[in-house]
């Protein structure tokens, strides 16, 4: 997202109005934003309004950075001034900052998965090994044995779901509400 924000700051600061700079960002877009961005650049063509076109795309990205690149460009869009192209290369800025930070969020909880995976597969192991012993399996023989071996299984394995989703990341909430479906592209 930053790449492509930085590529239509410096093609408004050549005098392009955002419509077309926005059109032809799609030949030049970054791989995680293309598909996207071809199908704003699409819209536009076809002579879709800016701002729904944008909403739209704020819509396919549904990210709160996918917002906020859209709310600006949103503005840019309708005043089309001189400090259009700098606001846009603040954006990347930003947009750069917030990357790194979820990097490094990522970065602080990869120790703790790994942490909780080695402890997985130990328990695993151990178990696996446990099972083969005859003696120490002999109390889960019976029924009741059965239960509660079955009881200790879910334990652990609700323990691992809980665990994973705690590490999750979840997308931040949007502030931008999603467009009215309006039975598809059919304009």
């Amino acid at each position: 997202m930053e790449e492509w924000v930085r590529q239509l700051a410096s093609r408004l600061s050549a005098g392009i109005v955002v419509e077309q700079a926005l059109v032809a960002s799609a030949q030049t877009a970054p791989t995680a934003v293309r598909a996207e961005v071809a199908r704003l650049s699409a819209r536009l063509r076809n002579g879709w309004p800016s701002s729904e076109a944008l909403r739209r795309f704020a819509d396919e990205l549904a990210s709160p950075v996918g917002d906020l690149v859209v709310a600006e460009l949103s503005l840019a869009a309708t005043r089309q001034g001189a400090g259009v192209s700098q606001s846009l290369s603040q954006l990347a800025d930003l947009v750069a900052e917030e990357v790194a930070m979820h990097r490094q969020i990522e970065a602080e909880r990869a120790r703790p998965r790994l942490t909780a995976r080695l402890v997985t597969i130990i328990a695993v192991i151990a178990a696996g090994f446990l099972a083969l012993s005859g003696e120490y399996m002999q109390p889960y023989a019976s029924a009741t044995g059965q239960i509660a071996l079955a009881g200790i299984g879910m334990v652990f394995i609700a323990a691992m779901i809980w665990m994973r989703r705690m590490t999750a990341t979840r997308p931040g909430p949007r502030f931008l509400q999603p467009a009215e479906s309006s039975g598809g592209d059919q304009r």
